[in-house]
């Protein structure tokens, strides 16, 4: 995920991913299919999407405000302010654009109590801040400068989950996983601890172009810096767990089995990245239809971690039950070697870093070396080395330990493609390359000493008494033939293609029930083909009206499993549904010297997919649904205004349904929302 020329992506290990920008003033989003890395790195193994910015326009004066207003049904009131503005600062010479918005929107998640009752309404609800600052300064006939700063910040007061009952799961792990609550269900749940969390991504750079004539010289230097905070709760995964799982002395285990216990896991990435590169300018009338580009890239990216789970009242609480220390010599989870095993009433307590580095080399040319017919080919070189060092501490640590690790990974990733001209406005191709993706250590050593909490997880999914820290990189080869274009006087735009992906050592986490750990494995191989169709038609027999259809088919699954207890062949590979259809129809009509009206409806459908490969897990089915969307506006000259309908027929399908926490969770759409959103240019 690229904002402009800068890379955003993050370790997934805390499970955090790469940040969405706030959506306004774009001039485009690209979506990337296919590997991505001769050109985008080691990140770009299945596809790259770009989000790219207007740039500050020289010699131009201009703006937009905009407002919107809604209401989410179960939630409350949202609303969201935007403001963009262009600054000439020197005539001919240097622009400034500056970008301000805010958003909140309301939650539709309730909050119960363990006997029952409502205690919070709309608990996950979340704002946003969105500031950016760019600049264009044109230095003589061949020199341009874009700095750019943007920062982010998303807040958000618990996160967009509900409790699912399933009875069959508990019975299943009596000793992990807690009984459902009569009051779990569709947008509600039971938390004993709040989750929020505040998400900052602070991003400066700068990109210089020289133009040398007949090739540019482009070097883009950035610095990503992002602190997430984020505040979960470990009741069911840290205090069920010790006093049921553990403990097992019904009735007095279910004293401690219930106390709130908040794990704490702040975490702050940091990455600086520096790329040069070349490219050619556009040939001119008369020379060789070639183009080519060359660069040189480097990265170094941090993660500096906690994970601190707390039992606030633990010793206290035990030595009421039971009228001895929990760390004395009587108790079954007492290690008086370690006097302070439960200091300030922690469970477990776990600090670490994560380092990567990267360097690569790239280049890729395309040229026509016939009339009509193009190759494409790039190749890129990437050499890179990764350190991990953590340290434990606690009861379900098994005591203190520390822990350090690296690796080195290479890889080459081709590209080759074949383009033919079928006439000036359609072309066929075909493409293979290589996609490639790092490997690493689990940012949480999974505990390896005799007896400990995930023995009988470790035995179950056939990981081994010691499981290894660490993981192999993944990669593949995906091929693709197609067709893209326009026909019939430009009133259709289409885009068809099949494709074939070999996928050798994917990596894959597995959740371990018992003990609430997870564990990343390289899984086996496997193999995706499909089919995809994009149409756009404009017809002269319905002025105005414009219609768009897609549709994609996928079939992806195992070919061969490293650990048949975890997964066998022929399984699906988790969150990729079988197909997919979107639907739309947009109406516009003109007023007479007055400016137009538009209306604009889209239908949405996700077919099924698995969420895991462990049939037992109640994610392991994951639901088709669909998502409706209407939109009616209207545009005079510099006012726009919308009235809007997104899920209209407020779909409440369980999309997926992930065991967190040792809790069955439940993901569902953004329930109706409706609103109005008015625009000013200026």
């Amino acid at each position: 995920v690229y904002f402009d020329d800068v890379a955003v992506n993050v370790d997934n290990k805390n499970g955090i991913g790469a940040p969405a920008p706030m959506v306004f003033d774009l001039n485009r989003v690209e979506i990337l299919r296919g590997p991505q890395g001769t050109l985008f790195g080691a990140s770009s193994e299945g596809g790259t999407v770009r989000y790219i910015f207007n740039a500050a326009k020289i010699n131009d004066t201009s703006g937009e405000i905009s407002s919107d207003l809604g209401n989410t049904q179960h939630g409350g009131f949202n609303y969201e302010m935007t403001a963009v503005g262009n600054i000439p600062l020197i005539d001919d010479s240097a622009a400034l654009r500056v970008n301000v918005g805010y958003s909140h929107q309301s939650g539709w998640i309730d909050n119960y109590s363990l006997g029952g009752q409502l205690l919070h309404r709309g608990v996950n609800d979340n704002s946003t801040l969105f500031l950016r600052l760019a600049g264009t300064f044109q230095i003589g006939s061949n020199v341009t400068l874009t700095p750019q700063v943007i920062y982010q910040e998303t807040k958000s007061s618990d996160s967009p989950v509900f409790y699912l009952q399933d009875q069959a799961y508990f019975e299943a792990n009596p000793y992990g996983v807690p009984p459902p609550l009569p009051t779990d269900g569709l947008f509600q749940q039971h938390k004993q601890i709040a989750e929020p969390s505040r998400d900052r991504v602070i991003i400066p750079s700068l990109t210089a172009n020289i133009d040398f004539g007949k090739m540019d010289l482009t070097s883009v230097s950035s610095y990503y810096y992002r602190p997430y905070d984020r505040t979960t709760d470990g009741t069911t995964f840290d205090s069920y767990v010790l006093a049921v799982g553990i403990l097992g002395r019904p009735p007095t285990d279910q004293v401690l089995a219930t106390l709130p216990s908040p794990v704490y896991q702040p975490v702050t990435y940091r990455t600086f990245s520096q790329e040069f590169r070349l490219s050619s300018h556009a040939p001119a009338p008369g020379e060789a239809n070639l183009r080519w580009v060359a660069g040189l890239y480097y990265q170094d990216q941090s993660a500096d971690y906690t994970n601190n789970d707390y039992i606030p009242g633990l010793q206290s609480t035990f030595l009421q039950t039971y009228g001895y220390d929990i760390n004395s010599a009587q108790s079954p989870i007492g290690v008086p070697s370690i006097p302070n095993l439960y200091a300030n009433d922690a469970i477990y307590l776990e600090s670490g870093r994560y380092d990567t580095q990267q360097y690569a080399a790239f280049g890729q040319i395309d040229y026509e070396f016939v009339p009509k017919w193009h190759v494409g080919a790039g190749i890129r070189s990437t050499y890179a080395k990764s350190s991990t060092a953590v340290s434990q501490g606690g009861f379900f640590a098994g005591g203190n330990f520390f822990v350090s690790q690296s690796d080195t990974f290479t890889s080459t990733t081709p590209k080759l493609s074949l383009v033919y001209d079928l006439t000036d406005a359609a072309t066929v191709y075909a493409s293979a390359g290589k996609g490639f993706r790092l490997g690493g250590e689990l940012y949480t050593p999974l505990p390896v000493t005799p007896g400990n909490i995930c023995s009988g997880d470790y035995q179950t999914f056939g990981l081994g008494a010691t499981p290894s820290s660490g993981y192999h990189s993944d990669s593949l080869w995906s091929y693709e033939v197609g067709s893209k274009g326009r026909a019939l006087n430009n009133t259709v735009s289409f885009n068809t293609a099949g494709y074939y992906t070999k996928w050798n050592n994917l990596q894959q986490s597995i959740y371990l029930p018992t003990c609430g750990y997870y564990d990343t494995v390289n899984i086996g191989n496997a193999e995706i083909y499909g089919a995809e169709v994009e149409f756009r038609i404009k017809p002269e027999s319905a002025p105005g009206f414009t219609f768009g259809l897609n549709g994609g088919a996928t079939h992806a699954t195992l070919l061969s499993s490293t650990n048949l207890l975890t997964a066998t062949p022929g399984q699906h590979i988790p969150y990729t549904p079988r197909w997919t259809a979107d639907a739309s129809v947009e109406y516009s009509h003109a007023f007479a010297n007055a400016g137009r009206g538009f209306i604009a409806w889209d239908y949405d459908y996700t077919g099924p997919s698995n969420g895991t490969y462990q049939v037992s897990n109640p994610n392991y089915n994951d639901p088709s649904y669909g998502v409706m969307n209407l939109t009616v506006g209207v545009d005079l000259a510099s006012w726009q205004g919308q009235l809007y309908a997104r899920n209209l027929l407020n779909d409440h399908t369980v999309i997926q349904s992930p065991t967190i926490n040792s809790l069955v969770t439940g993901y569902a759409m953004q329930p109706l929302t409706v609103g109005i959103r008015i625009s000013k240019r200026f």
